[in-house]
């Protein structure tokens, strides 16, 4: 509950941080923004919004055990991949974004592995090559920004994040 309240706090901050670069520099932020980053920005601060309101004894009780499970396991899914597109676009123009996305790919995978008990005909058809999949995909993506970045060779690194995320 601590982690997920501070988390909203410290998104507050950020979303205040987002309007005084609105405000100082109109030009910049309106080059910084397109509308998908509204719309999915938007989405992400009203999962936080109502996730925030969520974790408290009183309001998770008024919205029920089965709402309030679904509302914050589709909410903390949805904003893990939000931060993963995030983090993952910005890669070829500053690759250290790649040590963002790696915790995140992890706790991506250690989710599906830590489910699996509880869902294993799941793994076996769904979830195993789904967590197996995003951290080639990481890998192959990782690799990939590596080489254009250094090498200039573009078709390999797509080749090769296209070979890591299939095996």
């Amino acid at each position: 509950r601590y982690l997920g309240v501070t988390f909203a706090a410290s998104h507050a901050i950020h979303l205040f941080a987002i309007a005084c670069f609105a405000v100082m520099d109109p030009v910049g932020y309106a080059a910084s923004t397109t509308i998908a980053s509204y719309i999915f920005g938007g989405i992400g601060y009203a999962f936080i919004i109502a996730m925030t309101a969520t974790s408290f004894d009183r309001t998770a009780a008024l919205l029920g055990t089965r709402a309030w499970r679904m509302l914050h396991l589709t909410g903390g899914y949805y904003l893990l991949f939000q931060f993963m597109v995030s983090f993952g676009k910005r890669i070829p123009d500053m690759p250290l974004y790649a040590l963002f996305l790696i915790p995140l790919v992890a706790v991506f995978a250690l989710r599906m592995i830590a489910i699996a008990p509880r869902h294993a005909a799941l793994l076996v058809g769904f979830y195993g090559p789904l967590a197996i999949a995003s951290v080639g995909l990481t890998a192959g993506a990782l690799a990939a920004t590596w080489l254009q970045t250094t090498v200039g060779r573009a078709p390999l690194a797509v080749a090769l994040l296209l070979a890591v995320g299939v095996l």
